[in-house]
């Protein structure tokens, strides 16, 4: 009688478990489709990352980016407080 008992706490357990795997399955196939028809967008890499830096000026920015080497001729300013500097 307690081993009846024990197992069918067992096959309880397992059909418990059962059903929640198939409704997590059956949830995600449901999410996966609802992605499917939305317009896939990939971030693209920016062509510069932009510092603040006040008071811009193309040369300035230039010399910005370039640290301690040689001016960064591709550096430009966004406005008057933000330097782009280029991405290599």
């Amino acid at each position: 009688m307690a081993i009846l008992k024990k197992n069918r706490i067992s096959m309880r357990f397992v059909v418990a478990l059962m059903v929640v795997m198939a409704t997590v399955l059956l949830s995600s196939c449901h999410a996966h489709k609802e992605m499917e028809h939305e317009p896939a967008a990939f971030p693209v890499p920016a062509s510069c990352y932009s510092n603040y830096f006040p008071h811009c000026t193309d040369e300035r920015c230039r010399n910005f980016c370039g640290y301690d080497q040689p001016p960064v001729p591709g550096a430009f300013c966004n406005d008057n407080s933000n330097c782009c500097c280029p991405v290599n």
